[in-house]
């Protein structure tokens, strides 16, 4: 009688545990948006890039940490990185003007 209620608590905490660790690295990805942000503002653009690349290796759907790395690179000189993270900002909004025009931007200073 014992044994269904153990193996029911215990899928009980895999499942909170599963859902409570993607919740805690969404909010830590924001954290590390947040700081990369104040990065950026602060002209350290570097800093603001590991930053936004620890928010998406917290969370890979962070659609912020893409376009704010990407933001990064571009001003960093590092183009051909930016145009990938923007593209893959735009995958999640892909009507967003300012992300196409700095795209656009990077592609011709590509040329």
């Amino acid at each position: 009688m014992k044994k269904p209620i153990i193996l029911a608590a215990a899928a009980l905490l895999i499942i909170y545990g599963t859902g409570c660790s993607a919740f805690w690295n969404g909010k830590m990805s924001e954290a590390a948006v947040r700081e990369g942000g104040e990065a950026y503002r602060r002209s350290n653009y570097a800093a603001a890039a590991r930053h936004f690349t620890n928010g998406i290796a917290l969370d890979p759907d962070n659609a912020k940490a893409y376009i704010g790395r990407g933001e990064a690179y571009a001003r960093l000189g590092r183009n051909k990185e930016a145009a990938e993270d923007i593209r893959k900002f735009l995958k999640y909004a892909p009507y967003d003007k300012a992300a196409r025009k700095l795209l656009s931007d990077i592609g011709a200073s590509n040329r």
